[in-house]
């Protein structure tokens, strides 16, 4: 049987997941959340994005047999090279489903490749602690389109983030990095009520579906998500 491997995304601890690793245990289907160092029950463990792919490596080898990681924003960066650092016999086991994600490019950070927006939050850094990006505020929130983060949902958001380590955004990706590691083409879920854009190597070498949700669909359409996974894990 498939097991899925869930990795949140940027502030978020593993605990988000659980709506979701609920209607997939239903299904039939084991999944397990990853807590990222740094995040979550772990927010007090300093973090690099090197961490965070040992994070997800470690995850995979406690599962017993077929994986499908699915990654949330930020996570698709560890998530993939995490992918790429696996045995060859390990990444033939391995399905992908990247969901709303950054992808790594080799040699380069997040931060790198965010214009303008890594300034931003850089500075936002600075008038915080330095060390973390403070969790988004709901004006911030909202350049992130049509994210339904309201009332009860947004009070769900804010109960499971905590600031994100400056860090794994700063930090450059393996340059040894490439998409042929995968054995499996990734799956790249565009978020339809989302701001962020499919990237080009996604349209190029990956399987692309679309969700009519925004950028927190495991908060804000758990069925629809949990459907997408099992079609995805047979």
């Amino acid at each position: 049987m498939t097991e899925a491997v869930l990795v949140p995304g940027s502030f978020l601890a593993a605990k988000v997941w659980e709506p979701v690793q609920g209607l997939l245990t239903a299904r039939g289907i084991h999944a397990s959340a990853v807590e990222l160092t740094g995040l979550g029950d772990r927010h007090s463990e300093e973090a690099t994005l090197d961490a965070h792919v040992r994070d997800v490596v470690e995850a995979l080898e406690a599962t017993q047999g077929p994986s499908l990681l699915v990654a949330h924003s930020y996570a698709g960066v560890p998530t993939a090279l995490a992918v790429a650092r696996l045995p060859q016999k390990s990444r033939e086991t391995v399905s992908t489903i990247l969901l709303g994600a950054n992808l790594p490019v080799a040699g380069r950070s997040i931060f790198d490749d965010f214009g303008r927006g890594a300034a931003y939050l850089r500075k936002l850094s600075l008038k915080f602690d330095g060390v973390a990006i403070p969790v988004l505020t709901r004006t911030q929130l909202d350049r992130w389109g049509d994210h339904g983060l309201n009332g009860d949902l947004l009070a769900q958001f804010k109960a499971v983030t905590s600031p994100h380590p400056i860090a794994t955004y700063e930090d450059k990706a393996d340059p040894s990095f490439s998409w042929d590691a995968f054995v499996t083409p990734p799956t790249f879920v565009d978020l339809r009520r989302d701001t962020v854009k499919v990237p080009p190597i996604a349209l190029e070498l990956m399987d692309v579906v679309s969700l009519d949700a925004g950028h927190w669909p495991m908060i804000t359409a758990p069925h629809q998500l949990a459907n997408l996974i099992v079609e995805r894990s047979r």
